[in-house]
């Protein structure tokens, strides 16, 4: 389980029977979602910048991608992330 704290500018992961903080990772700029697809999480932070993480480990792998001028919100599948903007009203794919 993964928990988003903005105020920390971090990414924790969190073992749901022990109900304990076991890893914690940050990630720039404050995060604002999250999204997991074939074995990698993916944080959007408030920068616009999407960081691909390895779920087990909290890795960072590769570098940053830039996810538009203002997204809020992220999903994944199928190897692709879409990127909401509803400021401009958009939807956007983003292919790593």
């Amino acid at each position: 389980m993964f928990v988003l704290n903005p105020d920390e500018r971090a990414v924790k992961r969190i073992d749901p029977e022990a109900i304990e903080v076991t890893h914690t990772l940050r990630v720039g700029g404050a995060p604002s979602d999250l999204a997991v697809d074939d074995d990698v999480l993916w944080v959007l932070n408030e920068n616009g910048r999407l960081r691909r993480l390895d779920p087990d480990t909290l890795e960072v792998l590769g570098k940053p991608i830039s996810a538009g001028a203002r997204p809020e919100r992220i999903a994944a599948g199928d190897g692709i992330v879409w990127v909401t903007d509803p400021r401009g009203d958009q939807v956007s794919r983003v292919e790593p």
